[in-house]
């Protein structure tokens, strides 16, 4: 199965399309207000997948964001490792959020680990 996902975030309208082995299309959506989740068109699909469709939609700086994010870094303290504005980063955890889906920042911690973008640190 594959997932293909084009956005436009300035006109914040989304395409979804989930297409199975044979080329079959199984789903073709357009979502065209920023506040429907993408990953409610592809629900259907594993959490893992979908976590990792949903990474794929995120720019570098967003996904390091995230990541950040999954450390327990506020938003001044992301700022700080980044040499970005509180606002900047502010900015680039929101779009993630956005574009994930996610209602809060402990889902952005969800997709960090499902699709292996932190793994849990050794105790010690």
């Amino acid at each position: 199965m594959s997932v293909y996902v084009g956005i436009d975030v300035h006109r914040k309208r989304s395409q979804v399309a989930v297409i199975d082995q044979d080329g079959q299309v199984l789903a073709n959506r357009n979502v065209n207000n920023g506040v429907t989740p993408i990953l409610s068109v592809i629900g259907g699909l594993p959490p893992d997948a979908v976590a990792a469709v949903g990474m794929e939609t995120l720019t570098n700086r967003e996904r390091e964001v995230v990541a950040l994010v999954a450390h327990g870094l506020s938003n001044d303290e992301i700022a700080d490792a980044m040499v970005l504005s509180p606002a900047t980063a502010k900015t680039h955890v929101s779009r993630a959020m956005i574009k994930l889906g996610a209602r809060d920042r402990a889902q952005l911690v969800v997709f960090a680990y499902q699709t292996g973008l932190v793994t849990p640190r050794a105790a010690g």
